[in-house]
């Protein structure tokens, strides 16, 4: 997990200097970013449909909600990124 956070971190700092509008090409940190993030959600969501246990299944929901989060903050949106894990996740 704390490897995942580093290489998010990584793209953000790479991509602070990116334009900002809508039609700019994506980065290559940020596609593998958003591959990395979308197959670890995945699994996780499997994880939380799957579980037997109700709590389980309630962490798992958690960790989906942190790489969406990661995955918002990644796409330049920071702010939609905390606002993802403050109030979804921290409930």
């Amino acid at each position: 997990m704390s490897a995942l956070l580093m290489a998010v971190g990584s793209v953000l700092a790479q991509g602070a200097g990116a334009p900002a509008d809508a039609g700019a090409a994506v980065s290559a940190g940020e596609a593998v970013a958003f591959w990395v993030l979308g197959v670890v959600r995945t699994g996780r969501r499997a994880g939380m449909v799957f579980a037997r246990n109700a709590v389980h299944s309630a962490l798992w929901l958690a960790m989906t909600m942190l790489s969406l989060g990661a995955l918002y903050m990644v796409q330049q949106a920071p702010f939609l990124g905390f606002v993802q894990i403050i109030v979804y996740t921290a409930r």
